[in-house]
Parts: C-alpha cells; structure tokens; sequence
C-alpha cells in the first residue's frame, strides 16, 4: 500500500511541549492540558496520552519538547501493588494503578509490582472506561 503523504505515523512515540515544568516526569503517565500542551496526569482514573519516555530530563521547562509512549509497549512507574494483567490507569501522580470502575484504561499490565516506586512493563491499550 503506498501513501501519497506522510499523513501516517508508524512511530510509537509522539513529541509535543510541556506547558509547565516537568519534573522527575520519565517513565510517568502524561497527559493534554486544556491549553494543548502537555502536563503530568494529575488525577486518578483521567485519560491520558501515554507514558514519557526513559530519557525524559529530570526538569523540562515549559515550552520544551517531551517525548511520549503512546503504543506498543513500555515501562511505568507503579503507584500500588499491581499483578500481571491488571487494567492500569494512572494515579493523582502519573504512576500506574489498577483502574477501578468509570476509569480510563490506558495499560495492561505485563509484569507484577509489590508497591510504589516498581517499574511495570505495560502494553498501552487505550481500552476506554473500566465497566
């Protein structure tokens, strides 16, 4: 199949900038802030775009770009205790939890966690609302 435009995007990652200062944001849930820019989730159960990447800077200025995971698979920071194929949303700080019903499902848990601070290696889904 050919493409007459670079319309599609085979990149698991997209690159926006952070309407704040990100700090200690890698590895963290991130999502679009009513301006268009990106921010840390900051709520539990919110939609979020995806996961900054590993190489995310410890302080990002606002204005400047963040990388984000937004397919396929990648590592979280856990905010509980969590099992292999737990429905993921994210915390009030953009570590991984279990969602709990009316929550956005933004991962599925592919490896276990014992508590906060863990990574978790999750395949974003995307999968709408916890029924």
């Amino acid at each position: 199949m050919a493409y007459l435009n670079t319309a599609i995007n085979n990149s698991a990652t997209v690159v926006d900038k952070a309407g704040s200062v990100l700090a200690n944001a890698s590895m963290l849930a991130i999502k679009y802030a009513a301006d268009g820019t990106l921010a840390l989730a900051s709520t539990k159960g919110e939609p979020a775009l995806g996961i900054a990447i590993a190489e995310t800077n410890p302080v990002v200025e606002a204005g400047q770009d963040v990388s984000v995971v937004v397919k396929d698979i990648t590592m979280w920071y856990a905010g509980a205790a969590i099992a292999k194929g737990d429905e993921l949303t994210t915390d009030a700080t953009g570590k991984a939890v279990p969602a709990d019903e009316g929550e956005f499902i933004l991962g599925i848990a592919l490896t276990a966690s014992t508590g906060t601070g863990d990574l978790v290696q999750v395949q974003i889904v995307k999968a709408g609302y916890k029924a």
